[in-house]
């Protein structure tokens, strides 16, 4: 080459579309037997267990039926995705329903063999061997998305409104002793959707404890949680830092949640930490306990003063956040400072960019839907779009140490081998991937494909 060449490198996936939640409840006309339809995104009429399944996970698919039409009556749930045989489960009444309920709810499993973006459509009576005059409303369809491992997607409080934002949903915060309720429980179960309890942790408080009565108060506050049915801990403002109390503070925490993990195996513990995260000995307790650490920034405060603040911050706490499998606590709104729709997306690409392999995220102070308000348009709707787009699709990542070219120095008029590794950061495998080879000549500043 006679002049120097700038090469820029665009990596393009096959677009996903989704069909989200939000209709209404199915509408029942005179002499309609039964009646289906995906329902409100608060109050889904089909629903799913994970809210996110991954690879693995055995799936619960659960779909209310309404009408006066009789029950038992055939049910289908078709499971299919792209390149991926379709799955065809059949269903029976869940249970015995009281003489008012409005629908008869039935269920099945299933144990996605792969990941990708499913449809899942349910047929009620599909042969029609009730004679149904109104037989169009007996289908309907939702989108299931299968990722390849675990992914966090969690909201600051009870997100009734999101439909991918809340896979843990903090519970049991006013420290009653029969909070959450079993409804409470029984409701973001069918929707697929870790219960936290509430752990409202104050270094200074509990300090003043015994080492036995800080292990104590720990091991009874699990205790409680999984009592009432709760699937994991949320843990607020566990963080500490590197002083002689802090070091002690630490091994407390770590003696209590030993104790917590041996006995209550099955409760998943998250960590939400504003301090300090990089100690090794806090890694320690979270490494060992399988905990899921949380870092909280946010851009309105901790990049006040500067962008580059924020940023710089996501790097530093990214190394201790990547070796536990950790991820970001995104402040949005709130009492950590409002950020509009494009601040949000922006904020949340620089997560992904600066640590692209963090399994998730949390949103805090997301503000709630008032009754009447609207799924459409609203933050909640913009979340749960987020989450889809930088989460569970495929998102696809090149940097400049993925470019790579053999020759040391080409010459003029003769090919050029160039290697190219596009990294997939998403949920679910990118098809059609296609590599558009940008070279800009530094001296005429002209761009060449």
């Amino acid at each position: 080459m006679n002049s120097a060449m700038k090469l820029c490198v665009v990596a393009l996936a096959a677009c996903v579309t989704v069909a989200c939640l939000g209709t209404p409840g199915a509408q029942e006309t005179a002499g309609d037997l039964y009646a289906i339809s995906p329902g409100p995104v608060d109050n889904p009429d089909i629903a799913w267990a994970p809210r996110i399944p991954a690879l693995g996970d055995t799936v619960t698919l659960s779909a209310r039926v309404r009408g006066p039409g009789g029950h038992p009556v055939e049910m289908r749930f078709v499971i299919e995705a792209p390149d991926v045989p379709a799955v065809i489960r059949s269903a029976r009444p869940a249970a015995q329903p009281d003489a008012e309920a409005e629908y008869r709810e039935y269920r099945t499993n299933w144990q996605p063999e792969q990941p990708g973006i499913y449809t899942l459509t349910v047929q009620v009576d599909p042969r029609n061997e009730s004679g149904d005059p109104f037989p169009g409303n007996n289908t309907a369809a939702v989108t299931i998305p299968v990722v390849w491992r675990e992914l966090h997607i969690v909201a600051w409080g009870p997100q009734r409104h999101c439909q991918w934002v809340g896979t843990g949903m903090p519970a049991g915060t006013s420290g009653k002793p029969n909070d959450p309720s079993a409804e409470e429980v029984a409701y973001w179960h069918r929707r697929g959707t870790k219960v936290l309890g509430y752990a409202y942790t104050i270094e200074r408080n509990l300090m003043k404890l015994s080492v036995e009565e800080m292990i104590a108060h720990t091991v009874n506050t699990a205790a409680k949680f999984a009592r009432l049915g709760c699937d994991g801990l949320i843990i607020d403002e566990i963080g500490s830092y590197d002083t002689a109390e802090g070091r002690e503070w630490i091994r407390r925490y770590g003696l209590g949640y030993d104790q917590v993990h041996e006995k209550y195996p099955r409760l998943r513990v998250y960590e939400w930490i504003g301090g300090g995260i990089g100690h090794p000995d806090q890694l320690d307790v979270t490494r060992r306990n399988n905990h899921v650490l949380m870092s909280e920034d946010y851009p309105a405060i901790h990049g006040r003063t500067d962008p580059w603040v924020f940023a710089r911050r996501l790097a530093s706490r990214g190394q201790s956040l990547r070796s536990v499998d950790g991820i970001h606590a995104l402040g949005i709104g709130g009492d950590c400072g409002r950020t509009f729709p494009p601040d949000t997306e922006n904020n949340l690409r620089l997560c992904r960019k600066i640590n692209p392999g963090l399994p998730g995220i949390c949103y805090y102070a997301i503000g709630y839907l008032q009754e009447g308000d609207s799924y459409e348009g609203s933050r909640q709707q913009f979340l749960d779009q987020l989450t889809f787009d930088y989460f569970i699709k495929p998102v696809l990542m090149v940097s400049e140490d993925d470019i790579r070219m053999p020759q040391v120095s080409p010459q003029p008029h003769n090919p050029v081998a160039l290697q190219v590794d596009v990294h997939n950061i998403g949920g679910v495998p990118a098809t059609n991937v296609g590599v558009k080879l940008y070279a800009r000549d530094l001296d005429a500043n002209k761009r060449r494909l």
